[in-house]
């Protein structure tokens, strides 16, 4: 199914949760400026690619149910002055109407007129907001601005339509599984070059394009760490040299038709790992293993999480990091060489939106369990991309190297 077509099943999907002579409200992220030149816009994911497809212009977008349960949908934009079109080139109204398959693109001065209209005509407004976020004032702005029309009071309808996002459809996980391969393509190339780059930023720099060369971009910025430097969670800084006999650490994602893959691999930077980190990564490996292994619909998030602390607490007992004494005294204690969860949502955003109660079929999450040991200089971190199954899950990223010997070979060759 092509991506126009998903759009407009969406569309009709909104059906279930609105009532009729309703509007529902989508508005893009704040774009930031920098003198002259706008350096940041990102839309809204719902805005793009998720029932509607826009994502160049600040815009308004609305998707209403009329009195006969009818669904349209209507895009409003910035208009732009002629010498803010030479700057930042423009998007036409046709355009836009390909692009999404809209009914009608208009200003945002007339999209405002109609749901002023519509509301004293008995139409309800609602709107998609996710308060936890920062980049949304424009349209906290705009939301105001609409209650001055009216004494109803506007419905934030995001926890409704989590239930739409945390379940992917076979368009999404398929998307997922591509940006995945991707992600292989990428990190290959990177492993036949890495005995020649000599700075973390070369190893970005090779990152970035292998990821462009495939007509993808990155997921997020990714973190490419050395030695010491992949102690910290979520180090950017990329300006250190690499080392001889240190790992390497990356995690980085590729994108198709907006939907991201989230990849972290360890590798060493002399070729070969020592003896040591092999023992430490292949009990990163077991971890993430077992935990793959633990994943079906109907677990609770909340007790997996326990179950792979408990199996890293086991791990970390065998590798002498912890005494069996210390750890069933203490099952916190895991928590100084593995801080984080084990697992997110992924799909439009790379930390997707959804909820972490009970795993449900067609779920895409992330297995990434970590180790980090301050006192040994040396952080290792797996991850991978799963669908969960009624029985199981299937590993999307599965063909993307981890295991030792595989990532060694590929160095070497």
């Amino acid at each position: 199914m092509d991506l126009i077509s998903m759009l407009l099943q969406r569309r009709e999907k909104l059906s279930s949760i609105l009532h009729p002579k309703e509007i529902l409200l989508f508005h893009t992220r704040d774009v930031m400026s920098k003198g002259d030149d706008e350096y940041f816009h990102s839309c809204d994911s719902w805005f793009q690619y998720y029932f509607l497809n826009a994502h160049s212009e600040k815009m308004v977008g609305i998707i209403i149910k009329d009195k006969n349960s009818f669904i349209s949908s209507k895009i409003g934009i910035t208009q732009k002055s002629e010498i803010q079109q030479t700057f930042q080139g423009s998007i036409s109204k046709e355009e836009i109407i390909k692009l999404s398959n809209v009914d009608e693109v208009c200003s945002i001065e007339e999209i405002t007129q109609y749901i002023k209209s519509s509301i004293e005509e008995g139409y309800t407004l609602s709107y998609v907001l996710d308060e936890k976020v920062n980049y949304y004032s424009t349209f906290k702005q705009y939301i105001s601005t609409l209650q001055q029309y009216t004494t109803q009071t506007f419905e934030n309808k995001i926890s409704q339509l989590i239930q739409f996002r945390e379940i992917k459809d076979e368009f999404e996980i398929q998307a997922i599984k591509y940006a995945n391969d991707i992600a292989k393509e990428v990190f290959e190339e990177l492993l036949k070059s890495i005995t020649e780059l000599k700075t973390e930023q070369e190893v970005f720099a090779k990152l970035s394009y292998e990821i462009f060369k495939r007509d993808s971009q990155h997921s997020f910025y990714p973190i490419v760490a050395g030695g010491r430097n992949a102690l910290t969670l979520h180090y950017n800084k990329h300006n250190s040299i690499l080392n001889e006999n240190e790992l390497l650490l990356l995690d980085f994602g590729c994108e198709y038709l907006g939907y991201k893959s989230d990849i972290s691999r360890t590798i060493p930077i002399s070729q070969t790992f020592t003896n040591q980190q092999k023992e430490l990564y292949q009990a990163v490996l077991r971890v993430q293993e077992f935990a793959i292994s633990q994943v079906k619909e109907g677990v609770y998030f909340k007790e997996f999480e326990q179950q792979v602390a408990q199996k890293m607490g086991e791990e970390l007992v065998m590798l002498e990091l912890i005494s069996k004494e210390e750890f069933q005294e203490n099952p916190q204690v895991v928590r100084k060489y593995f801080p984080h969860r084990c697992s997110h949502h992924l799909g439009l955003d790379t930390h997707d939106i959804g909820t972490y109660e009970e795993m449900r079929e067609s779920m895409v999450i992330t297995i990434e369990p970590g180790l980090y040991i301050k006192e040994l200089g040396v952080a290792i971190r797996v991850e991978d991309n799963v669908v969960v199954t009624k029985l199981g899950c299937e590993n999307l990223s599965k063909n993307i190297p981890k295991k030792l010997e595989d990532i060694e070979k590929i160095i070497t060759n």
